[in-house]
């Protein structure tokens, strides 16, 4: 009998790494369910005897819970070659600007490119929202519902995936950035960051 559970527990591991495998974006707890139909619970159970398996033959990869998924995902300390390899540094790289607007965005969203000018002091950023978009960091999420009709930007799966979060509410609390990054001095220095006032 135990032989025989054990075979079942084995088949549902290799599974799971197999869907993963094939996958080149997290894949959702539900459609794991869906598809294996076993509880929750013990897919969980399943991933992490896995990422034991993996630890204990100092394998180069594991199994990461990403973007309210799961992926393969290589350790840390190869992203370096990996970076290299895939020439994601020219590919995905992101300006100062283009970060700027991506956190306004993430903080923000959903928000219009007006409303982003305006967390900006009324600069514009069409280009920088272009170049973001091409590189998949933001979508567009609908149309703001005022005259016009202005598309609404938020983030992607991508944005979570390159940034390393499970999810929106993994991103750093305002007053954890605002503790960072205050500066300390005389009036003309500030400690507020844009779109964080």
């Amino acid at each position: 009998m135990n032989d025989s559970l054990n075979n079942i527990s084995l088949l549902n591991k290799n599974r799971i790494e197999a869907i993963l495998f094939v996958s080149n974006k997290p894949v959702s707890l539900n459609k794991i369910v869906r598809v294996l139909n076993i509880p929750p619970d013990t897919i969980y159970e399943f991933i992490n005897e896995l990422n034991n398996n993996y630890k204990k033959t100092n394998a180069s990869f594991f199994i990461e819970e990403l973007a309210n998924g799961f992926i393969f995902a290589s350790k840390p300390e190869l992203d370096d070659v990996i970076r290299v390899f895939y020439n994601l540094e020219e590919k995905l790289s992101l300006t100062d600007l283009n970060l700027e607007i991506l956190a306004i965005i993430a903080y923000n969203q959903p928000l219009t490119r007006s409303e982003i000018d305006a967390v900006r002091g009324n600069i514009d950023s069409t280009f920088h929202i272009k170049t973001l978009l091409e590189k998949g960091f933001i979508k567009i999420a609908g149309r703001k519902k005022v005259p016009g009709s202005p598309f609404l930007y938020g983030t992607t799966k991508q944005f979570l995936i390159y940034f390393g979060l499970k999810n929106l509410s993994d991103l750093p609390r305002l007053e954890e950035i605002k503790d960072e990054f205050l500066i300390r001095g005389d009036d003309s220095e500030t400690d507020t960051l844009p779109g964080f006032e």
